[in-house]
Protein backbone atom coordinates (compact mmCIF):
# COMPACT_ATOMS: atom_id res chain seq x y z
CA UNK A 1 0.00 0.00 0.00
CA UNK A 2 1.44 3.10 -0.96
CA UNK A 3 -0.52 5.18 1.66
CA UNK A 4 1.86 3.66 4.42
CA UNK A 5 5.09 2.81 3.60
CA UNK A 6 7.09 2.14 6.61
CA UNK A 7 3.96 -0.22 7.75
CA UNK A 8 4.07 -2.02 4.80
CA UNK A 9 7.72 -2.67 5.38
CA UNK A 10 6.64 -3.46 8.87
CA UNK A 11 4.58 -5.85 7.45
CA UNK A 12 7.07 -7.64 5.78
CA UNK A 13 9.65 -8.07 7.53
CA UNK A 14 8.24 -8.60 10.89
CA UNK A 15 5.95 -11.62 9.75
CA UNK A 16 6.48 -15.05 11.10
CA UNK A 17 3.94 -17.67 9.57
CA UNK A 18 0.90 -16.37 11.27
CA UNK A 19 2.48 -14.12 13.65
CA UNK A 20 3.09 -10.29 13.34
CA UNK A 21 5.69 -9.85 16.32
CA UNK A 22 6.83 -6.18 16.22
CA UNK A 23 6.90 -3.23 18.63
CA UNK A 24 6.79 0.85 19.02
CA UNK A 25 8.53 3.37 21.20
CA UNK A 26 5.56 4.30 22.95
CA UNK A 27 1.75 2.99 22.48
CA UNK A 28 0.46 5.92 20.67
CA UNK A 29 3.09 4.68 18.17
CA UNK A 30 1.83 1.09 18.32
CA UNK A 31 -1.78 1.83 18.25
CA UNK A 32 -1.11 3.47 14.56
CA UNK A 33 0.85 0.71 13.39
CA UNK A 34 -1.72 -1.48 14.72
CA UNK A 35 -4.21 0.01 13.16
CA UNK A 36 -2.55 0.59 9.66
CA UNK A 37 -1.29 -2.98 9.96
CA UNK A 38 -5.32 -4.12 10.43
CA UNK A 39 -6.53 -2.03 7.64
CA UNK A 40 -4.04 -3.17 4.84
CA UNK A 41 -4.76 -6.81 6.21
CA UNK A 42 -8.54 -6.43 6.28
CA UNK A 43 -8.15 -4.60 2.71
CA UNK A 44 -6.35 -8.26 1.66
CA UNK A 45 -9.50 -10.10 2.95
CA UNK A 46 -7.19 -11.06 6.32
CA UNK A 47 -7.75 -9.96 9.52
CA UNK A 48 -5.40 -9.92 12.28
CA UNK A 49 -6.46 -11.20 15.85
CA UNK A 50 -5.17 -11.77 19.02
CA UNK A 51 -3.57 -8.62 19.91
CA UNK A 52 -1.33 -8.57 23.19
CA UNK A 53 0.67 -6.57 24.41
CA UNK A 54 2.83 -5.62 27.55
CA UNK A 55 1.43 -1.91 28.09
CA UNK A 56 -2.04 -1.10 29.50
CA UNK A 57 -2.80 2.20 28.15
CA UNK A 58 -2.30 -0.05 24.75
CA UNK A 59 -4.43 -2.81 25.72
CA UNK A 60 -7.29 -0.36 26.78
CA UNK A 61 -7.03 1.63 23.17
CA UNK A 62 -7.53 -1.70 21.16
CA UNK A 63 -10.31 -2.45 23.22
CA UNK A 64 -12.39 0.81 22.97
CA UNK A 65 -11.97 0.53 19.18
CA UNK A 66 -13.21 -3.16 18.90
CA UNK A 67 -9.92 -4.94 17.84
CA UNK A 68 -9.82 -8.86 18.86
CA UNK A 69 -7.20 -9.08 21.20
CA UNK A 70 -6.57 -11.01 24.44
CA UNK A 71 -6.67 -10.42 28.00
CA UNK A 72 -3.57 -9.25 29.46
CA UNK A 73 -5.32 -10.90 32.86
CA UNK A 74 -4.69 -14.32 31.41
CA UNK A 75 -1.32 -13.89 31.21
CA UNK A 76 -0.56 -12.84 34.95
CA UNK A 77 0.73 -16.60 35.77
CA UNK A 78 0.69 -18.00 32.42
CA UNK A 79 3.12 -17.09 29.72
CA UNK A 80 2.35 -16.69 26.40
CA UNK A 81 3.52 -18.30 23.59
CA UNK A 82 5.39 -16.14 20.55
CA UNK A 83 7.32 -18.44 18.07
CA UNK A 84 7.85 -21.14 20.60
CA UNK A 85 9.08 -19.19 23.27
CA UNK A 86 7.37 -18.15 26.08
CA UNK A 87 6.73 -14.60 26.62
CA UNK A 88 6.10 -12.81 30.25
CA UNK A 89 3.71 -10.10 29.04
CA UNK A 90 3.79 -8.24 32.32
CA UNK A 91 7.64 -8.81 32.93
CA UNK A 92 8.38 -8.12 29.41
CA UNK A 93 10.86 -11.17 29.42
CA UNK A 94 11.09 -13.73 27.14
CA UNK A 95 12.28 -17.38 27.88
CA UNK A 96 13.73 -20.22 25.55
CA UNK A 97 12.34 -23.66 26.47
Amino acid sequence: MEKYPDTVRTLDHCFYVDDLVTGEDDAKSAFDLSSKAAKIMSEAGMNLRKWISNDCELMKQWQLEHFDHLNMNDFVNHPHRVLGLLWHPQKTISVFV
